[in-house]
């Protein structure tokens, strides 16, 4: 797939109940931006997406406006969301899980006009991805149009004291030729099982993002952030 044709749509998973949280975590407020979690990540998206667009060697016109699948919270969601900075839709089936809402964002860009090269999959409750990491995960794409690219970041094993394992996660950026696997994910699956495949066949690449570590699970998970905000 040629560099030329390069053309990058966006998801934004955003269907999941909060139960950890105790109600509704992407309204809550970022400490930083001071909105609304889920217009704070999306904003940075937004921006990213911008940035690479009107760069002097942007051969296509990248959707902007990324797509935000939503679930039990949509009515929320879209409140908090200017219609100019996402487009919002409803996945009837968020109950079943993450995979769900994978596949209605394939389905929904997969039938566009112009279907895209390339789909960049980030969620809703990403605290501390920041634009230079959307930018970094899309020059690697650029640079590896074949490859899975995926986010990772360090964590400590739970099997062997003092070592850590290398996590593999979104944000990751998906090649079309991913598209019908991604359909084929079904009840509370991400994406792992398809990375892992590819990563077999040497079609992923890995991209450092430690920031993609911090997601907001529960009220306690922003003062996580905060410690490790100060600690940047």
């Amino acid at each position: 797939m040629p560099s030329s044709e390069y053309y990058l749509a966006s998801l934004v998973l955003a269907g999941g109940q909060s139960k950890r949280f105790g109600g509704n975590k992407l309204l809550s407020i970022h400490p930083g931006s001071k909105q609304a979690l889920i217009a704070h990540c999306t904003d940075v998206l937004v921006n990213a997406l911008s940035h690479v667009a009107n760069t002097k060697d942007a051969k296509n016109d990248f959707p902007n406006v990324p797509l935000v699948v939503c679930g039990k919270w949509v009515d929320s969601v879209q409140s908090s969301l200017q219609p100019s900075s996402a487009t919002v839709v409803y996945n009837e089936n968020w109950g079943e899980g993450i995979a769900s809402s994978l596949r209605t964002g394939v389905i929904f860009w997969r039938d566009q006009p112009n279907i895209p090269t390339h789909l960049l999959v980030t969620l809703g409750d990403l605290a501390s991805i920041n634009q230079d990491d959307f930018l970094q995960l899309i020059a690697a794409s650029r640079a590896n149009p074949e490859h899975i690219i995926c986010s990772t970041w360090s964590a400590s094993s739970t099997e062997s004291v003092g070592k850590s394992v290398n996590k593999r996660t979104v944000p990751a950026i998906f090649p079309r030729s991913a598209f019908t696997e991604l359909l084929s994910l079904t009840g509370d699956t991400g994406a792992k099982p398809i990375i892992a495949a590819w990563k077999n066949h040497g079609k992923v690449t890995d991209v450092s993002i430690p920031n993609a570590q911090y997601d907001i699970d529960t009220p306690q998970d922003w003062d996580q952030w905060r410690s490790a905000a100060e600690g940047r």
